[in-house]
């Protein structure tokens, strides 16, 4: 399991255990997650998170600087997350 101080500082402790249990959901760790490589074996638990955070209303900015990606990457990959569901 993660420890608190590998997942974003700037979320609630309420946000963080969501964060744990979609980690602990797709076997993921947070360095798994914010690391460079876009491996695509853990692009569904980054999405999960993208959308957990984005309807806490995080901004597309905020959940970049959180999960060290670019905004428009957040950004897509929410666009693509809800043509999948659609």
């Amino acid at each position: 399991m993660p420890t608190a101080h590998e997942l974003p500082r700037a979320a609630s402790d309420a946000t963080r255990q969501s964060i744990r249990h979609i980690l602990d959901a797709y076997g993921a760790t947070w360095h798994d997650l914010v690391r460079s490589d876009r491996a695509a074996r853990w692009r569904p638990a980054r999405n999960a998170i993208y959308w957990m955070l984005h309807c806490k209303g995080w901004s597309y900015p905020r959940i970049g600087r959180a999960c060290k990606r670019d905004h428009t990457s957040i950004l897509k990959s929410l666009r693509k997350a809800t043509k999948w569901t659609s």
